[in-house]
C-alpha cells in the first residue's frame, strides 16, 4: 500500500502525516508513506484543498485531518481489499 499526504508544511498537513504514521505503526501493516509538497505534483491529483490523503494513487480525502482511528479504519479496509475494488471517499 502506498500512502501520500499532499500538502504544504502547514500544521494540518503535518498533523495528518503524523496521524498516518501512527495508524500504520499501530496496525503493523506494510505501507510506503511519503509527503508530496510540490504544487505541480499536487495539482496532478486534481485536489482543491490540502491536506489530501492519497492511497494507492486514489484520492480519499481533501481538506480534512483524519484522526488516528479514522485512518486505521481506512487503511484496514484498503489493505484487505484488492486495489481495483477500493472506492474513493471524499
Amino acid at each position: 500500500m502506498t500512502i501520500k499526504i499532499l500538502g504544504s508544511r502547514c500544521a494540518s498537513c503535518r498533523r495528518l502525516e503524523r496521524n498516518a504514521k501512527i495508524a500504520v505503526a499501530e496496525l503493523g501493516i506494510s505501507a510506503e508513506a511519503r509527503k508530496v509538497v510540490g504544487i505541480p505534483e499536487i495539482l496532478a491529483y486534481g485536489v482543491a484543498r490540502i491536506p489530501s490523503l492519497v492511497i494507492n494513487e486514489q484520492v480519499y480525502s481533501q481538506g480534512k485531518v483524519q484522526s488516528v482511528n479514522e485512518l486505521k479504519t481506512i487503511f484496514s479496509n484498503v489493505f484487505n481489499q484488492p486495489e481495483e475494488s477500493v472506492a474513493i471517499h471524499e
